[in-house]
């Protein structure tokens, strides 16, 4: 459930990567570039199905993500390990009721407890707002 949805919008966003190879297009000068959103979208695919749902380590740095300029290899390993994520999630046998820990702007304090479900609808509807922004930026 709602893994499909993912994997949807992930083979959208390869669809998209592949035939565009510039990715220092914006919205203007002030937004992130392509190559950002890509690779911001497939780490935090890494980080929520990854390390909160699978507890895969992720070694996450957000900032990174939207200040260096990533090269169409590194984006191309980022959606790689996504798929991997995918392929692995629909092996496994995970609860949906699961309790896992967000922390809301790595600040302990705010915590918050979610489950699976919660989590795979999160970087559904995550994934999905790039795939657009992408797609509306591609054309």
């Amino acid at each position: 459930m709602h893994i499909e949805e993912l994997k949807f919008y992930t083979d959208k966003l390869k669809i998209i990567l592949n035939s565009n190879p510039d990715l220092s297009y914006k919205w203007n000068e002030n937004s992130p570039s392509a190559a950002q959103v890509f690779y911001h979208t497939f780490q935090a695919i890494k980080y929520w199905l990854g390390e909160l749902i699978l507890e895969i380590p992720s070694h996450r740095n957000r900032d990174d993500e939207f200040e260096e300029t990533h090269s169409l290899i590194e984006i191309q390993a980022a959606l790689s390990e996504c798929e991997m994520l995918i392929s692995k999630y629909q092996n496994a046998e995970v609860e949906i009721q699961k309790s896992i820990n967000v922390l809301v702007q790595n600040n302990p304090s705010r915590e918050k407890a979610w489950t699976v479900l919660d989590g795979l609808i999160h970087i559904t509807a995550h994934t999905a707002e790039h795939y657009g922004q992408l797609k509306y930026l591609a054309k």
